[in-house]
Order: structure tokens, then C-alpha cells, then sequence
């Protein structure tokens, strides 16, 4: 069975958290259930932001979260079959064009994307989005959390 790799921005943490609401929070914990089931990985680069909000979870006392925390640290982030951990040498150059269009705060999400050969960066900004249709052979594939949820969850069942 082949696998794919993503890199998914902070609307995980977020979900994972509750910041989005219970729903959300839900589909995080069934994604993340799904993640551990398949073949799949996600990417993240060691510097950035996304793992210090990971680690950061791992500080609520919250049962609940410290459940969600558990879940994405033991059987995702501490598994290299599950997770990239992409340290500084081996972050990729972005193409120029693309890195024209990204804003700097996002940045580390496409050198994580290049760096790992993602399928696909996941997303609820619509700034990124757009990216795809304004950087001419981008080659580069931008999904929305709500639907890539959707069809990684119906995929895994």
C-alpha cells in the first residue's frame, strides 16, 4: 500500500485544542485515528511554529485534551512511519514565484510541503488557497481542511 505525506497548518492544533468547537474537535481526533490507521504521514519542519503549539497541548490539564495530546504525540509526531520531522538541512528553496505569492508568516509550510514531496499542504486559509491559481506551474496542491477531512475520513472506511 502506498502512503502520502501532508502537511496540515495550525487549524489542527486549533481543532485539537477546541478553539473550533466540539465538531471540529471531533474530526480532529477521528483524522488523527484515521492518520494512525493508514499508511500516511504528516511533515512538519522542526523550527515553527505548528510544533511548538503541538507541544504546547501536552501542558493542558484538560483530560480531554491531554487524550488528544497523547494521541497526536505517542502515535503520530514520536513514530517516523507516522511523521517528517524536517530539520534545517534539510529544508528545500521554494520556487521564486510561489514564495512571491506566500505571506512570510506561511512560509515554513511550503518549505515543509517542497522539503517532505507532500501530496498535498491542507488548509482553511483562502489566501493559500489561491495560490495554486496564481503561481503559473505552481505544481502544488492546496486543499481545504473541511474537504479534505471529508474525503480522508470516507477513504478510511
Amino acid at each position: 500500500m502506498s502512503s502520502n505525506c501532508y502537511v496540515l497548518n495550525d487549524w489542527l492544533i486549533h481543532d485539537l485544542r477546541g478553539d473550533n468547537g466540539k465538531e471540529r474537535q471531533e474530526e480532529a481526533r477521528l483524522l488523527l485515528e484515521a492518520l494512525r490507521e493508514k499508511c500516511d504521514q504528516l511533515a512538519m519542519l522542526k523550527e515553527s511554529s505548528w510544533m511548538r503549539k503541538a507541544y504546547e497541548l501536552t501542558t493542558h490539564q484538560d483530560t480531554l485534551l491531554r487524550v488528544l495530546s497523547r494521541l497526536l504525540h505517542l502515535y503520530i509526531l514520536r513514530d517516523s512511519n507516522k511523521f517528517q520531522l524536517l530539520h534545517p538541512g534539510q529544508i528545500v528553496t521554494i520556487p521564486e514565484h510561489v514564495r512571491r505569492l506566500v505571506p512570510e508568516e506561511d512560509i515554513y509550510l511550503f518549505e515543509a510541503y517542497y522539503s517532505a514531496k507532500a501530496e498535498a499542504l491542507v488548509t482553511t486559509d483562502e489566501e493559500l488557497l489561491q495560490i495554486p491559481s496564481n503561481a503559473q506551474d505552481a505544481n502544488i496542491i492546496i486543499r481545504g481542511r473541511d474537504d479534505f477531512i471529508d474525503d480522508y475520513l470516507l477513504e478510511a472506511s
